[in-house]
């Protein structure tokens, strides 16, 4: 296990087993089948070619950059884009320019709530995927590098 939230790859099997039968009965199902037991619980991830233009990352959304996703010991628990203009872009981290925030989603502004992202909250964790953290700065920019190039 790589300690990543379970949520998500639940979902069909444990919290939302009608939305098996939802999907493999629209357009995606005739595609491909959803098959939540086969051979155990899970999810498909997206490929990496075009990560530079995916961003925020994990299966929830809940690390902005590259940068971070490299660094989970950096991770901010609870922050909100800088902006939405889809032309503001960290090319250097890889995602979005946000703002780590004190406190929790609910002590924002309402008006600014649905803007900040809470990993505190069910399904909403940034944790696991540590794959990283044993890369030094330089490694970790190597990376970057290398998939700003798929």
């Amino acid at each position: 296990m790589i300690g990543t939230d379970p949520v998500v790859a639940e979902a069909g099997v444990v919290h939302a087993p009608e939305l098996v039968d939802w999907y493999n009965g629209s357009f995606y199902g005739g595609i491909t089948r959803m098959v939540p037991n086969d051979p155990f619980p899970g999810y498909m991830p997206p490929p990496l070619d075009g990560i530079w233009a995916t961003a925020p990352y994990l299966h929830n959304g809940s690390v902005p950059t590259v940068a971070l996703l490299l660094n989970s010991k950096a991770r901010p628990a609870v922050w909100r884009r800088v902006d939405l203009d889809s032309r503001n872009f960290d090319e250097d981290a890889l995602g979005w320019p946000y703002e780590a925030l004190d406190g929790r989603q609910a002590d924002a502004d309402p008006a600014e709530q649905k803007y900040v992202y809470d990993t505190g909250y069910w399904s909403q964790s940034n944790a696991g995927h540590t794959f990283g953290d044993h890369l030094t700065d330089a490694q970790r920019r190597a990376v970057i590098e290398y998939l700003k190039t798929l």
